[in-house]
């Protein structure tokens, strides 16, 4: 009797052991390449690229897989695999480890796993970028190179503000208007890298010609004035469609016509002291000569006061002032010019005659 109540309790537990396996799970990661694949715990990538994570479960009602996805429920048993691309802040070297954990359940038995994606980060490009000359003056016909290196930038990541896309290594010659900062920006896997040259552009520069109280004729101080001028005024010269305005003005003190036929003898006589100390008759063409009496429409600085109580104060005022034109427009600080504002304006003229100014 005891040996017939016994088989029926054997079989009962096989039956319940049988239905009662524990839940499994198998974690792996691979890199994101063509068969023959190789499964394993931990796989290193550089950023940018993608790893596969698989997995297997078995005797399992419920997976999940940390940093891929929650808790979902399965059929027993389930495989399967998702592409992942880890993206670590850059910029670069760094490397950061992304862990992936598994975790099966039935009831509450639970089975775990875990895998690894190491992801490399290097560093951000290197980048040299460089002008020569740093100074230069386009009216002089100057012009300077920028040359640039790059390394670990990615194709087509590389550009010069100004420029434009450019190859990682190259060089090119530049002549701006005005004075310019290069900046060369590289990217990479491992970030973005910038890097910047200044190129002065020198503008030129024509000092005034300061007179004496009621006095039209260019003393030794403006002579010597004039005379400093004179590389600026050659090299500005040696450019066909560029004018030279000789403006003459004078302080506030006097009546309008008086004022305006000071400063035309001012600008007259400026006009001839070049012409005859700097041999430029022949370049008259390129010279206008106006007078704008007190108007001071085109220089700086300003009398502060209409009637200042000291006369030194009023020397600012007496003055004849180079303007460079190019198409109307002034070359020395991109102002409009307007004639209208002064008066006798007019080509210079080829044989100037000293003009004396009488009380």
């Amino acid at each position: 009797m005891a040996r017939k109540s016994f088989i029926p309790i054997l079989l009962l537990l096989v039956v319940m052991g049988y239905g009662c396996s524990d839940p499994t799970v198998s974690l792996f990661v691979r890199k994101d390449t063509t068969a023959p694949y190789k499964r394993e715990k931990r796989v290193e990538i550089e950023i940018g690229d993608s790893a596969v994570v698989g997995w297997k479960a078995e005797n399992a009602e419920e997976l999940s897989v940390s940093n891929l996805f929650a808790t979902r429920k399965i059929k027993d048993p389930s495989e399967d695999s998702s592409r992942v691309s880890p993206a670590p802040s850059l910029p670069g070297p760094k490397v950061e480890t992304y862990t992936y954990i598994a975790t099966a359940t039935d009831g509450d038995k639970v089975a775990r796993d875990t895998a690894y994606v190491v992801v490399k980060v290097p560093p951000p490009p290197k980048v040299s970028l460089t002008v020569s000359p740093e100074k230069i003056n386009t009216r002089r016909g100057e012009k300077a190179t920028l040359k640039w290196n790059v390394s670990g930038a990615l194709a087509g990541k590389v550009t010069i503000s100004g420029v434009g896309d450019v190859d990682t290594v190259g060089e090119v010659s530049v002549n701006p208007a005005e004075s310019q900062q290069y900046t060369l920006s590289a990217t990479g896997k491992g970030g973005t890298t910038s890097g910047s040259a200044s190129l002065i552009v020198e503008v030129l520069e024509l000092q005034n010609l300061l007179f004496g109280f009621d006095k039209a004729d260019v003393d030794p101080a403006a002579q010597a004035q004039v005379k400093r001028n004179t590389d600026s005024l050659g090299t500005l010269l040696n450019d066909s469609n560029l004018e030279v305005v000789i403006e003459g003005h004078s302080d506030v003190r006097g009546g309008d016509a008086y004022n305006y036929d000071l400063a035309a003898k001012r600008a007259n006589n400026a006009w001839q002291f070049l012409a005859d100390e700097l041999n430029l008759k022949e370049k008259y063409k390129q010279f206008k000569v106006v007078s704008y009496g007190e108007a001071k429409a085109n220089y700086k600085p300003r009398v502060p006061d209409a009637y200042p109580s000291n006369d030194s104060e009023y020397q600012a005022d007496r003055n004849v002032t180079f303007v460079p034109l190019k198409n109307g427009k002034r070359t020395d600080d991109g102002k409009a010019y307007s004639a209208t504002k002064g008066k006798g304006y007019k080509t210079a003229s080829k044989s100037p005659k000293y003009l004396e100014h009488k009380n």
